[in-house]
């Protein structure tokens, strides 16, 4: 569907057979931030070359606004038509009502007011079509804000895939996903798409941000502020992704212990993740000759491919073959051979797409495994390093201060004294206190994060 959507205003109403939207009260209590406008004025240094990045900043700044107007739009459309209807019609229970909508009820006011303080802030319908005015107005209160409200953020990109996998169960339902259908068809939005929506939005920030970050003059008061966001949310982005591939390589393990019989533990306790899977024939390279080929459904994971016999709706564990960071992957007439330790495999694949993309698969993880070791060892070098360098200073320190004649030869290990200067000793006690100063930061930042998210945690007891 088409990301762009018209004001809410100029959105029809539902059609005759729909009820109109029901009235579901305020959002749930949270201390949702409300931008402030802070009205001081800041200085530019203007020339050439920054009237020139001021008008570029203004375009990118436009972009983003009337991007801002279209998100607002998307998710009171998603909130009115389709999670307030379905709660009026009770095609789904309470409990999974607020699962697959989460707290979509706080993103929609702080981003509905987001979008006016921007409005208000950039003056922005005074100069929507002046860039290079507008390049030099201020997101400043707005990125605060946001700074503050990525909590929220996060709770609901943590439970999308849960609230995804609602919906589409859902749509097994005859009644549930006529309605759906009716209302996609209606407004010309799919329903999975809008739930998406503040997920993909926050996933862009990064890119957003850094975009206008990149026009902004080292003197403009959005400079640092930009900095800052772009960092938080490049490691939310990074922590969310990294979750929802988790998420649904559990899934994806519980489907294996649940299909698959006799494979040796359970797959749920291990650290495997499912890269492939597919019917193939497969067999030893026996003489430089394939032999005894047969069918089976083969699962590449990260270490090892798994190969099972299918029987009836079941599958029967036959072998796991360990993938090495020395497997070799080859090509030879209509095979891949892939050799591990003193085994050489013949695989053959029903398509020559399958091939190509079972061959990738195959260096994939052989790459993943390579780079492993190679972290390992890196740690385990550090490890080495810091422990000589803890004996030599150790050694250093008997050697300056013994007495008992162990390094008599010179007279330079003889004599006693501070190991470091008065001046020295000044400097590391300076740095020790900047070092617990920035520590009781850092503590407070933590304890407000906590704060906040035990705050997100009562509001939606509340609403639940």
């Amino acid at each position: 569907m088409d990301s762009a959507s018209p004001p809410m205003d100029s959105v029809p109403p539902p059609s005759d057979d729909v009820p109109p939207p029901m009235d579901i009260g305020p959002p749930p209590p949270g201390d949702i931030p409300v931008p402030v406008f802070i009205d001081d004025d800041y200085e530019l240094e203007l020339n050439d070359e920054t009237l020139k990045m001021y008008k570029a900043r203004g375009k990118l700044l436009q972009d983003f606004i009337t991007k801002q107007l279209s998100y607002v739009t998307d998710l009171k459309l998603l909130n009115r038509c389709f999670r307030s209807e379905l709660l009026d019609f009770e095609l789904i229970d309470d409990e999974q009502l607020v699962k697959q909508f989460s707290n979509i009820c706080d993103l929609i006011d702080f981003n509905e007011n987001g979008y006016k303080a921007i409005l208000k802030y950039t003056n922005f319908k005074n100069l929507k079509s002046d860039p290079e005015e507008l390049g030099k107005q201020k997101l400043s209160s707005f990125i605060e804000d946001l700074t503050q409200f990525s909590g929220s953020y996060v709770l609901y990109c943590i439970g999308i895939d849960e609230a995804i996998d609602i919906h589409r169960n859902s749509m097994n339902n005859k009644k549930y996903a006529n309605f759906v259908q009716k209302q996609e068809d209606h407004y010309e939005r799919d329903m999975e798409f809008l739930l998406e929506l503040p997920v993909t939005t926050m996933m862009s920030y990064p890119s957003v941000f850094s975009n206008i970050y990149h026009y902004t003059p080292e003197d403009h008061p959005d400079y640092k502020k930009l900095d800052d966001i772009i960092e938080l949310f490049s490691n939310s982005g990074d922590r969310i992704t990294q979750n929802r591939t988790n998420a649904q390589n559990r899934i994806t393990l519980a489907k294996f212990d649940e299909i698959v019989t006799g494979y040796p533990t359970k797959m749920l306790l291990t650290e495997k993740r499912l890269l492939l899977s597919a019917y193939i024939i497969i067999g030893y390279v026996i003489d430089g000759t394939p032999k005894k080929m047969e069918e089976r459904h083969a699962y590449l994971f990260t270490d090892s491919l798994i190969l099972t016999k299918v029987i009836k709706k079941k599958e029967q564990f036959k072998e796991e073959l360990r993938i090495s960071k020395s497997t070799r992957i080859e090509d030879s007439n209509n095979f891949i051979l892939v050799t591990m330790g003193d085994k050489t495999i013949a695989i053959q694949f029903p398509d020559p797409t399958l091939r190509s993309v079972w061959k990738k698969g195959f260096h994939d993880s052989v790459k993943v495994l390579r780079k492993s070791h190679k972290a390992r060892a890196t740690i385990n070098i550090s490890k080495s390093g810091i422990s000589n360098k803890r004996k030599s200073r150790k050694s250093i320190h008997l050697s300056l201060n013994d007495s008992g004649g162990r390094n008599a030869k010179t007279s330079r290990t003889k004599k006693k004294g501070p190991l470091l200067s008065e001046e020295q000793l000044q400097v590391i006690s300076s740095d020790l206190e900047k070092i617990e100063i920035r520590t009781k930061s850092l503590m407070n930042s933590h304890r407000n994060c906590v704060s906040r998210l035990d705050q997100i945690e009562e509001s939606l007891k509340s609403f639940m």
